[in-house]
């Protein structure tokens, strides 16, 4: 199974907290959403899992994990940064796409 995590929101609603970061790095309790969100998908046994990144997508690096990048995602809407990763997901038997800037627990996976 292989994830695709939708990460290239801006957050304009969460200004200041999303002025120099992706909206999927504000922290819940000191820990970005982001890296919640893959402890959840690699505690449940995903480990392919890809960033589909546009604002501020350098502020993801760090994650070393692979990543498609939308540079439209300032004039485009999600729906739209996912057709990046459309000849990827259409090869696969299992995936999971999900909003970079949700918690869930491993239960739902």
């Amino acid at each position: 199974m292989k994830a695709f995590i939708l990460a290239a929101g801006e957050g304009k609603r969460l200004r200041p907290y999303t002025e120099n970061l992706p909206k999927c790095k504000v922290s819940l309790a000191g820990i970005p959403l982001i890296e919640r969100q893959i402890e959840t998908l690699v505690k449940s046994g995903i480990n392919d899992i890809t960033l589909l990144t546009g604002y501020h997508s350098q502020e993801l690096n760090y994650l070393k994990m692979s990543t498609l990048h939308n540079p439209y995602y300032h004039c485009t809407n999600m729906v739209f940064t996912l057709m990046y990763a459309m000849e990827d997901i259409a090869d696969l038997d299992s995936v999971i796409i999900s909003y970079g800037d949700i918690i869930y627990d491993t239960d739902i996976i």
